[in-house]
């Protein structure tokens, strides 16, 4: 399964972004401040119907609209599908999967599979995030992917107090 487009129509700093993706691994770059994590809190919206940085959906909707709207298209080996979610400060947010409304939002849960590393959800020490990585990873991780390998070795290495 994987991510193939994500659209946002006012969602955090964005009045309107189209990202398409291909499988594999993708790499936001940018200044601080110019929406990465935006991006990756929109697609675990889509995929939770949370925030991992907020309690409420007020926050999401860019100042001044009245909504923000995702899309997302999904490719798995079941179904390709499109899911839109319009999150509604306030009042009941609406969701579509194919262009059909759903009676309630949480019938989307599941269609898309996330998981979200974000410092601040294991601890604000270094040290800590290494070994919580280096746990969760599953143990051909660096042969995977071998660039982030080599940057978490030597990461883990820097923070790994001598003994």
């Amino acid at each position: 399964m994987h991510l193939t487009r994500l659209a946002l129509t006012d969602f955090r700093s964005y009045a309107a972004a189209d990202l398409a993706l291909d499988p594999g691994v993708s790499t936001l770059l940018g200044a601080n401040g110019q929406g990465k994590t935006n991006v990756v809190e929109a697609a675990g919206y889509v995929s939770t119907l949370g925030s991992h940085r907020v309690g409420t959906d007020a926050p999401l909707v860019r100042r001044g609209a009245e909504r923000a709207i995702l899309r997302a298209a999904i490719t798995s080996a079941e179904r390709d599908s499109l899911v839109e979610i319009e999150i509604n400060p306030g009042r009941a947010n609406r969701a579509r999967v194919n262009r059909v409304a759903v009676p309630r939002p949480r019938q989307v849960l599941g269609i898309l599979r996330t998981v979200l590393f974000a410092p601040d959800s294991v601890s604000r020490m270094p040290c800590m995030r290494s070994l919580w990585l280096a746990a969760a990873a599953p143990p051909d991780w660096m042969q995977i992917v071998p660039p982030l390998g080599l940057i978490a070795m030597t990461s883990f290495a820097m923070l790994t107090p001598m003994s």
